[in-house]
């Protein structure tokens, strides 16, 4: 899976994507509840107002890793990701080449976090505002 975030390959960093990604970010949002919905208790069924068309952000977590050659190369690596990246407070671009699809998200966390020799993975925590848009690359 190629990958680009905010314009750079994911190589800047040495960021590769785990199985789970692509799952993660096709999932279908939630839709939000309509407040003219009503449950009658006298009557089958809902009557659903069929006219909101509204969507809870979608939250999802992306399995990603940074490998290298020792653990202070690494280091750099994750520090310079999580500096250019995770913390400017801006929205983070993630265009899915092989799905043509642009994502824009925001950063909400980081979990799982594993360092070994070679490698550190970890998961983000990333918000869609917008999951009903299909945004193709430009």
């Amino acid at each position: 899976m190629d990958f680009k975030i905010n314009g750079y390959n994911t190589s800047r960093w040495n960021l590769s994507f785990e199985d789970g990604t692509l799952q993660e970010l096709v999932k279908a949002p939630q839709k939000k509840v309509s407040p003219l919905n009503m449950n009658w208790m006298d009557q089958h069924g809902e009557e659903v107002d069929r006219s909101y068309n509204f969507y809870e952000s979608k939250r999802m977590t992306i399995p990603v890793f940074i490998e290298g050659n020792m653990e202070a190369a690494i280091l750099t690596k994750y520090n310079q990701f999580v500096q250019e990246v995770l913390v400017t407070g801006a929205d983070i671009v993630l265009d899915a080449i092989f799905l043509n699809r642009r994502f824009t998200l925001r950063y909400s966390n980081t979990s799982n976090t594993r360092w070994f020799p070679e490698v550190v993975t970890f998961a983000i925590e990333l918000i869609d505002d917008y999951p009903h848009l299909y945004t193709p690359i430009p």
